[in-house]
């Protein structure tokens, strides 16, 4: 089956949302090298997303071919930066959510993650509960949404 995928490319568009503890909470200059080299690898392999991470936990959200896709999250699983990987979506999808973005990047603080789909008001504000399925996919489309309305611009 061939998707609208805004690219013009002939492949199915696929996509992955999962959630994972890191294995120690990450300095800022952890975090950078990280999406230094994530970004230079996904652009080499046609790969999108949004990684957002929060006291210790990732929310990310990665698209492309779907071989690319489940190469790149198995190769997570296999990362011993990362505990409990937990996939929460993945499935076919028609267009890139984040198609300018090689790895866009979010750290939200409480406040963010409060109201968010799928969190009570009262809740203690944790990535590591994000809901399955489509809820999950949701949380992090609105802390898209919300990136975006602060006016930031989109990253590399």
């Amino acid at each position: 089956m061939v998707v609208d995928n805004s690219q013009g490319e002939d492949q199915p568009l696929y996509e992955m949302v999962y959630v994972s503890l890191a294995e120690h909470a990450m300095a800022e200059a952890e975090l950078r090298d990280l999406l230094c080299r994530a970004r230079e690898a996904n652009e080499r392999h046609g790969i999108t997303g949004l990684l957002v991470y929060h006291e210790r936990a990732f929310l990310q959200l990665i698209e492309g071919e779907r071989e690319s896709v489940r190469r790149l999250f198995s190769a997570i699983e296999r990362d011993p930066r990362h505990e409990h990987v937990d996939l929460i979506w993945e499935g076919p999808v028609r267009r890139r959510s984040f198609q300018h973005w090689s790895m866009g990047f979010v750290v939200p603080d409480g406040k963010d993650l409060r109201g968010l789909p799928g969190f009570e008001p009262d809740d203690a504000p944790s990535l590591s509960t994000v809901p399955r399925g489509e809820p999950g996919r949701r949380v992090l489309m609105t802390l898209r949404d919300q990136l975006l309305s602060k006016g930031v611009s989109q990253p590399g």
